[in-house]
């Protein structure tokens, strides 16, 4: 923590392993609507190695978490699946979230139910290996007046 972005204090890990796995990189959102951030990060279990979607909550600005009760609140059957990063889109969130040599959307009303929307990934040649921290936003499209273009990052 930093209250000048030069001297730097180190604080006790926000999220904490537990039995789904250890905490691995996420994003969190102002949850306006419910007056609360929400954090998504990705649990790896100890021993498979697979990973799944979790979610926490605060409601003091940060200083403390609470895991949803009923994590992980996405899973799916492919390797590599990490890196969620949401993000409010008018009426939804969306999260986007890498599957080894792919990119996944995902969209939800809540924040705890998830449908997947769509997904892409290059061609072979594009790309070796696993896909990381995947990152999504909308982008003003020049000469109008709507944030109607998104640019992807991976």
């Amino acid at each position: 923590m930093s209250r000048d972005l030069i001297h730097w204090k180190r604080l006790a890990n926000a999220i904490a392993p537990d039995e789904h796995g250890q905490i691995w990189s996420g994003s969190a959102v102002v949850d306006e609507e419910n007056h609360r951030l929400a954090a998504f990060f990705t649990y790896c279990e100890r021993g498979t190695e697979k990973q799944s979607q979790g979610l926490a909550f605060s409601y003091d600005k940060g200083r403390s978490w609470e895991k949803y009760e009923k994590n992980p609140v996405l899973t799916e059957e492919r390797k590599d699946f990490r890196d969620p990063k949401v993000f409010r889109y008018k009426d939804k969130w969306v999260m986007v979230v890498t599957g080894g040599d792919c990119v996944l959307l995902y969209e939800s009303k809540d924040l705890i139910h998830w449908k997947q929307i769509s997904s892409f990934s290059g061609t072979e040649s594009d790309h070796v290996g696993t896909w990381e921290c995947p990152d999504l936003f909308p982008l003003k499209v020049q000469d109008s007046e709507e944030k109607n273009g998104f640019l992807s990052s991976v």
